[in-house]
């Protein structure tokens, strides 16, 4: 996946036990999301080498799980300093440790702050918008979502440029498809997203009235797949945007 991915901070470190009852051994279990790191790279990065503690990773492609269980009676303070390193190596990838997927958390994270967002979808072909509208309290959250397969279709609509469509500058396209979205719509965040099926690059923009960032991402999947992934990537870039203000986050709790 992509090219600089580096990560939502999770800056403030919750240590929350999730019993599993089923577990007849009676182990804690504690979960915790990220984005943008692949199994096997967590793995090596955590490098568990304590047996009070089974570390397992599952998930869809860079959306992962990463479980962490403990024996009951591990002591608390060994059990504190093995989570807190894990989460300390992972912060740059965690988006949250609630039970909660990426698109539940945005929409939290939008009526939490009371922001507003519009998208204008073509790569991702309005994957973005269905997930997002399908997470509870969200018709507040989102004023706007335009779809079309290609830019040509959002000249009119957004006010694009169409030199900068016969020139192909993806990163000007994108930005031009964001900045449009956000004031045909009057939100307070946009987001963008621009690509072609053939082509294993696509272009994120992210931003508000004070600027507008465009991401360069590689994927290299086909079909459903790639928009899924290209959809979550967008997802995660604009958690950090709003997280990255957020002077809670700032803050380490343990």
């Amino acid at each position: 996946f992509g090219n600089n991915i580096d990560g939502v901070s999770q800056n403030v470190i919750k240590i929350v036990d999730y019993v599993n009852t089923c577990n007849p051994n009676k182990h804690n279990r504690m979960i915790i999301k990220t984005f943008g790191i692949s199994e096997k790279n967590i793995l090596s990065l955590i490098d568990n080498t304590s047996d009070d503690i089974i570390i397992r990773v599952i998930g869809t492609d860079l959306d992962l799980n990463v479980i962490i269980e403990y024996d009951n009676d591990l002591e608390s303070s060994t059990r504190q300093n093995i989570i807190s390193d894990i989460y300390e190596k992972l912060r740059n990838y965690i988006y949250t440790d609630d039970n909660l997927s990426i698109y539940e958390l945005l929409i939290n994270l939008l009526n939490v702050n009371n922001k507003t967002l519009s998208l204008a979808e073509t790569i991702t072909g309005g994957v973005i918008t269905e997930n997002l509208h399908k997470v509870e309290n969200s018709n507040d959250a989102i004023l706007l979502g335009i779809n079309a397969l290609q830019a040509e279709g959002l000249t009119k609509l957004l006010d694009l440029s169409t030199e900068q469509i016969k020139q192909n500058n993806p990163v000007e396209i994108v930005y031009e498809m964001a900045a449009g979205v956000l004031e045909k719509s009057g939100s307070d965040l946009c987001l963008a997203t621009y690509g072609t099926k053939s082509d294993q690059y696509s272009y994120i923009a992210v931003g508000d009235m004070d600027g507008i960032h465009v991401y360069k991402s590689k994927c290299n999947a086909i079909g459903k797949r790639k928009q899924n992934i290209i959809a979550k990537s967008a997802i995660y870039y604009l958690i950090k945007k709003i997280k990255q203000n957020d002077l809670f986050f700032n803050q380490i709790v343990v």
